[in-house]
């Protein structure tokens, strides 16, 4: 992935890419490391405060549903220590990702304990290369009890 992500920015420059499209590289490359993030959450790494400050903005929202589950960075740690209480494993495949400008698109699922559990679509916001939004549409099969709302 770093190798793609190196070309694309080293053809950016050859090609005579914008400054919006080197910003795009930019953003997809946070998005993949977000992502990455995420993976090693769902084997139950620690969570890391470090990194939430590394990728999201102060003031990121967090909105699932049209509802808003995270109002400020500050409450993500209890938030993914509570997703991590509810499972054993979470994998995060990525299906679709587009970014343009201060956006990414992406559509993915969640397979929770070897089990299919949820699909989303998502908007992610940056703002001074960071998250500041993260607005999903996340639908669940009948018999899944995976509570991603609870902080």
């Amino acid at each position: 992935m770093k190798r793609l992500i190196a070309g694309l920015l080293t053809a950016g420059i050859l090609f005579g890419a914008t400054g919006g499209d080197m910003m795009e590289n930019v953003h997809s490359e946070k998005i993949d490391e977000v992502f990455q993030y995420f993976d090693r959450l769902g084997r139950h790494e620690p969570v890391d405060e470090k990194l939430h400050a590394a990728y999201f903005s102060d003031d990121f929202k967090m909105i699932i549903n049209g509802t808003i589950v995270l109002s400020e960075r500050g409450q993500m740690k209890e938030h993914f220590e509570h997703l991590q209480s509810q499972m054993k494993s979470l994998d995060v495949d990525i299906h679709e990702k587009i970014v343009a400008e201060d956006k990414c698109v992406m559509r993915y699922s969640f397979t929770k304990d070897g089990v299919p559990s949820s699909k989303v679509i998502a908007i992610f916001k940056f703002r001074d290369g960071k998250i500041y939004e993260m607005n999903e549409v996340a639908f669940q099969s009948a018999n899944e009890k995976f509570d991603f709302m609870s902080k």
